[in-house]
């Protein structure tokens, strides 16, 4: 799994459709696009709009956490993996305000939709404050771990409920 942050790698599905059977691909994340598909020949990728059995993002965290040696690394890789969580929440959030297709929002939808992700955003901030207030107060070095899973997972949930309003 790679993050990139460049997003003029770009490739049309014209080409891939006629790239030969066997050729070296790579799922990999960028904060801009969200899921994409990257040639390992050409370095180019292409937006992944659905079909994936696990979000890029898990996959990730699953790498890091394997790599982690310590509780301050593993607590660094939830925090760095929230941080991307974040990211895919900012753009599926504009995405769904931008949607072009059938469901688009009119006027008054997009109005609700702030005014909930707004909520959302004070929801997020006293969740976080309860998980540290429940956890900071117990011994061992376990709990600094649950309490940045459990912050990272607020933020994941909110993203993957926008994303699925995309049909992801």
């Amino acid at each position: 799994m790679l993050v990139f942050h460049k997003t003029n790698w770009h490739i049309k599905w014209k080409e891939v459709d006629k790239w030969n059977k066997g050729r070296q691909l790579y799922i990999a994340y960028m904060p801009s696009t969200g899921p994409v598909l990257l040639d390992a020949k050409t370095r180019k990728t292409i937006p992944i709009l659905s079909g994936l059995k696990e979000h890029p993002i898990e996959a990730l965290l699953d790498r890091r956490l394997q790599k982690a040696q310590s509780t301050v690394d593993m607590v660094e890789c939830y925090v760095g993996i929230t941080e991307l969580w974040d990211h895919e929440l900012n753009r599926l959030y504009l995405a769904v305000l931008a949607d072009k297709a059938d469901r688009k929002l009119n006027a008054k939808e997009k109005l609700i939709l702030v005014d909930a992700q707004r909520k959302w955003i004070r929801f997020r901030d006293a969740q976080i404050k309860a998980i540290g207030t429940h956890y900071g107060k117990r011994d061992g070095t376990i709990w600094r771990i649950t309490t940045a899973r459990q912050v990272m997972d607020v933020t994941k949930q909110q993203a993957l409920r926008l994303g699925s309003m995309l049909g992801f």
